[in-house]
């Protein structure tokens, strides 16, 4: 037995009393994301048959309702893409210098 498609929900609980809104959720890639985040706290957890469920608290201003899906011009994502690219590249570098230091750091010791 388990949650039917239908069935496998999130509902999130917000009022102008609280700070923090409860998500409750059946749904992986819901419960999958709040995990990750400090900011939020596993209140329960569980399992109906083979479903998953779990319900969090987090901080109102992490629930956001957007209310049109971006359309990007071509110009716009280069532009982006662009700039993602190189911040990859930076963190790569910052990455490999980090870890030239620490292997020379470690040859260093073995020496002495």
């Amino acid at each position: 037995m388990s949650f039917t498609a239908p069935e496998r929900e999130t509902v999130i609980v917000l009022n102008d009393a609280d700070e923090l809104a409860t998500v409750y959720t059946s749904q992986r890639s819901v419960i999958t994301r709040p995990k990750k985040n400090p900011a939020a706290r596993l209140v329960k957890e569980g399992r109906y048959g083979r479903s998953r469920w779990a319900e969090f608290e987090l901080p109102r201003s992490f629930v956001s309702f957007r209310s049109k899906q971006r359309v990007l011009s071509e110009e716009e994502r280069q532009r982006r893409g662009a700039a993602l690219r190189a911040a990859n590249e930076m963190a790569a570098e910052t990455d490999s210098a980090d870890s030239d230091r620490g292997s020379a750091g470690a040859i260093d010791e073995e020496a002495a």
